[in-house]
């Protein structure tokens, strides 16, 4: 076989190739679904990131809203107002009694910066927090940035407002610092979702509060981070984000309310655990459809080896016997396929019509060789009728030599009655033999030779008067018959007969 023949399928591959081919379509439009169930799984995956990310933002604002009311209510205390450090005092503590699951610390700062009254600790100054700068600044609400308070040694979120007098003189600030432990551990208490992750940064990109793990983060600067660089500006958003092999999407929104808080929230989803169930439909759908292909493509095998490939091998097995001489050999097809039936019934007529057509060969054959001896037993017969021809010619010659011979002795008168008589009867079976000699030239010169009316009792009286004297034959005893009558027969043929019957 060359190298480079292309081996052909055989049947029961091309039956069930199109069984295969089939489940094609259907992969493909099982990939095809998948595909856009992937996508709305992603659609669902930053739609839940948005979610979280805003609904973590409003949290915010909520706190930020209201630490703001406590500031006004706080900036409107007679206590306060009027500096008396006692009753300041006994107000702030008071308010840490009942706002101390939010806030590790509240007081107020005269414009020089130090504390005139607070919630903890001996008086300290805050003239360099970013909240107290912005507060006189501005002369309105301000929130700061992370740092870890004088007075209670805690990571805290500062926000200040502006105490003003009736005429409008600016007195001092009063602040509250927000307890980002309490925030973080508020978050951990939370139902907030396995799969998400939260990180809330100031503005200064440092971090505040932390989803989960907050212990390890809050206080640690991602500024410079590649997060950071691309939130940048935005005040609001999503992006793909891979590192380190993980998948995720991100959504931030910045906190508005106020407009300068400058915290910003981060919410993180990983999209390999988002893609899980996506990805469990589809190997279910593909096992499935592939126990669904194999089962098909069993039920197609049993099938087309049933009713196609069994009686195909039938008609192959009985074309072979066939061709190999046994014409006795039928496919005898029994299959519910209609047409393979019709193809055995033919076959097996075929093969039946073979076998007959063989027989009469056969006895042809036998004919022809019948035939063909009688042939060459005419070609030795005409041999030996020439033989016998050219010998009867030459003993023909003979034979007129005897006859002239004995018709000479008759005439002469020396010759007696007794040998007159001898010499009649050689002369009679001289003339006897010349009959024959004639009738042997005759059938080798394949005349006709017409049947003569003979006297049976004449011939075998001959017959016995020819044959009685030698010593050595059987002495033919002859009656004669007068009822025998007179026969039409062949001389040649009749008296050969007889001569083989004596």
């Amino acid at each position: 076989m060359s190298p480079f023949t292309v081996q052909r399928p055989g049947l029961r591959l091309r039956i069930v190739a199109p069984a295969v081919l089939v489940a094609i379509p259907a992969l493909a439009l099982l990939v095809s679904m998948n595909l856009d169930r992937r996508k709305q799984a992603e659609l669902e995956v930053v739609q839940k990131a948005q979610q979280l990310a805003r609904l973590a933002t409003v949290d915010q604002e909520r706190l930020i809203e209201g630490t703001r009311q406590l500031l006004i209510a706080m900036s409107q205390s007679l206590d306060i107002r009027e500096g008396n450090i006692e009753r300041c005092s006994s107000y702030t503590h008071a308010l840490i009694q009942q706002y101390g699951s939010t806030y590790n610390n509240l007081g107020f700062a005269n414009l020089d910066g130090q504390i005139v009254c607070s919630g903890f600790g001996q008086p300290v100054s805050v003239a360099d927090r970013p909240y107290f700068k912005l507060a006189v600044a501005t002369r309105n609400f301000a929130a700061g940035e992370f740092g870890v308070g004088r007075q209670t040694g805690r990571p805290s979120l500062g926000f200040s407002y502006p105490v003003v007098t009736a005429g409008g003189v600016l007195k001092g600030i009063v602040w509250a610092a927000v307890d980002l432990e309490r925030l973080n551990e508020r978050l951990t208490d939370s139902r907030w979702p396995p799969d998400a992750k939260l990180i809330m940064t100031d503005r200064q990109g440092t971090v505040v509060a932390r989803y989960p793990n907050w212990r390890t983060m809050v206080g640690k600067s991602i500024a410079h981070g590649r997060v950071t660089a691309l939130i940048g500006s935005r005040a609001s958003g999503t992006f793909d984000f891979e590192e380190h092999g993980a998948h995720e999407i991100y959504a931030f929104e910045k906190v508005t309310q106020p407009p300068d808080s400058g915290l910003t929230v981060r919410v993180f989803v990983s999209k390999e655990q988002a893609m899980t169930a996506a990805n469990r439909t589809l190997y279910g759908s593909l096992a499935a459809l592939g126990l669904v292909s194999i089962l098909v493509m069993i039920g197609v095998r049993t099938a087309a080896d049933s009713l196609l490939l069994r009686p195909i091998g039938r008609l192959t097995v009985a074309s072979r016997q066939i061709a190999a001489g046994n014409l006795g050999a039928r496919a005898a097809s029994s299959t519910s396929i209609p047409e393979l039936n019709e193809l055995g019934k033919d076959f097996d007529d075929m093969a039946a019509a073979l076998e007959e057509r063989e027989a009469a060969r056969l006895q042809a054959e036998r004919e022809r060789k019948n035939l063909e001896q009688q042939y060459h037993q005419a070609q030795k017969m005409d041999a030996v009728g020439r033989l016998a021809g050219g010998i009867a010619h030459d003993f023909n010659n003979m034979l007129t030599a005897i006859i002239g011979y004995c018709e000479l002795l008759l005439e002469d008168p020396a010759v007696g009655d007794a040998q007159r008589s001898d010499v009649r009867e050689i002369e009679k079976a001289g003339r006897t033999a010349a009959a024959l000699t004639r009738q042997l030239l005759s059938f080798s010169r394949r005349e006709i030779v017409e049947p003569v009316v003979i006297d049976l009792n004449e011939i075998l009286t001959g017959m016995a008067a020819s044959q009685s004297k030698p010593p050595t034959w059987n002495v033919l005893r002859a009656s004669r018959a007068d009822t025998c009558r007179r026969l039409r027969v062949n001389m040649f043929c009749s008296r050969s007969s007889m001569m083989g019957a004596v």
